[in-house]
């Protein structure tokens, strides 16, 4: 069975770090519905992303052209916004190496709150956008595929 780009992302990640619980970005128990606030649709406080690595998947045993394997880092100040967005076609796992940030999801009442050490995975399902509520930065390690 041939390997699926897809399934490659938390792979690598979770290499990457310690071992830490990856928790999938849904609601809490209880949670589901509508949370009734705006979709931001431009970036505040969000720094351009810091590319670390990326492998082009058309060249690997799995022969996936055109998509990509990367690793950046998010940094996200004070007050900061990264607007909202799907993940359709751009399936990843993220990492808190620093701070805090709270992850609005449709279909969730109450954001998501991740700290500092906490993971989670974004697969297709997932629309969503993210504050930074703090005063303090937010440092996120992003590992995700992408066309």
């Amino acid at each position: 069975m041939p390997i699926k780009p897809m399934m490659l992302a938390p792979c690598l990640l979770a290499l990457a770090m310690p071992a830490l619980a990856v928790q999938k970005m849904e609601c809490a128990a209880g949670q589901e519905g509508d949370g009734g606030w705006q979709h931001p649709t431009k970036a505040v406080g969000e720094h351009p992303a810091v590319i670390l690595g990326e492998v082009d998947l058309g060249q690997e045993s799995i022969q996936q052209p055109g998509y990509f394997l990367r690793m950046r880092t998010v940094t996200v100040e004070p007050g900061g916004v990264i607007p909202y967005h799907s993940h359709g076609k751009r399936p990843g796992i993220f990492f808190m190496k620093h701070g805090q940030i709270k992850i609005y999801v449709d279909g969730c009442k109450m954001p998501l709150v991740l700290n500092e050490g906490d993971s989670v995975v974004e697969d297709h399902r997932i629309k969503h956008f993210a504050r930074n509520e703090t005063d303090d930065v937010a440092i996120l390690l992003v590992a995700d595929i992408h066309q």
